[in-house]
């Protein structure tokens, strides 16, 4: 798989930070078991605008905000031009929600929370209360990613990763930056992620298939500078039955008590 290095990125910058993932119990397992990192096509994502771009973002609000033209609203247009206009018009919208389309199932992200903390909002959104998160240094994790990386031969697969840029408004996106999966509305700027992106280039001359997930091997991931923390709702027992399954996996991590103070 091919990776490109961003401009904006430095890895020194990472340097002491620390990555953050809010896992359900059966996603935390499949990590520490296969030491894989799961990457979700960006269509199953929430978030409507995922990954579409400063010009797709500008074309769909146009057509947000605009009424579709039609007979009754284009009376202005002289009646020889009318049903091009409206063809026209109507063209463009379709492009515009295919493009959407095209580029939310041609792009995967892993996404993770950049804090030294826990995030009561991180839990409340991402976990249940038998859920846990893992804490990892960011150099650490990322260098693993581009282990993986080099592990898949194939070129029509890109990689790349960053601190998420929020906007307030879609004019604020360069109309000539290609990486549509780290921009996210300022509304989400709470989740402070960081992004490790997969896009499939050539897509139209290849005509891949999308699959619904990517994982990338992680191995040999060191269990070094790793830290578990339960939901802080998280019953004592079940903490004690999740450190017997680590323990019988053969691995030196524990699950600790979340640190958040909260009121029982």
């Amino acid at each position: 798989m091919l990776y490109t290095k961003l401009e904006t990125f430095n890895f020194e910058d990472y340097e002491g930070k620390y990555l953050w993932r809010y896992f359900d119990i059966h996603k935390f397992l499949d990590f520490i078991i296969n030491r894989e990192l799961y990457f979700s096509r960006l269509d199953k994502f929430e978030d409507a605008d995922e990954g579409i771009g400063g010009f797709l973002l500008m074309m769909k609000s146009i057509h947000e905000n605009n009424e579709p033209f039609n007979k009754e609203n284009t009376l202005w247009i002289s009646k020889e031009n009318r049903e091009d206009f409206i063809s026209s018009d109507n063209k463009n919208r379709r492009d515009t929600q295919d493009g959407i389309k095209f580029l939310q199932k041609t792009q995967f992200a892993s996404c993770w929370f950049m804090g030294e903390k826990e995030s009561l909002a991180m839990w409340k959104l991402y976990s249940s209360k038998n859920g846990v998160a893992v804490k990892i240094d960011a150099k650490i994790l990322i260098e693993n990613v581009l282990n993986g990386i080099d592990k898949i031969s194939d070129t029509n697969r890109m990689a790349y990763f960053e601190k998420v840029r929020y906007y307030q408004n879609f004019k604020e996106i360069d109309l000539n930056d290609n990486n549509f999966a780290l921009f996210k509305d300022s509304s989400y700027e709470h989740e402070k992620e960081f992004r490790f992106v997969i896009t499939q280039i050539n897509q139209w001359q290849n005509k891949l298939e999308t699959p619904e997930f990517f994982k990338i091997d992680l191995n040999p991931l060191t269990w070094e500078k790793i830290e578990i923390f339960s939901n802080p709702f998280m019953e004592e027992w079940k903490i004690s039955n999740l450190n017997t399954i680590l323990k019988n996996l053969d691995t030196p991590l524990m699950i600790q008590k979340s640190l958040l103070r909260i009121r029982a």
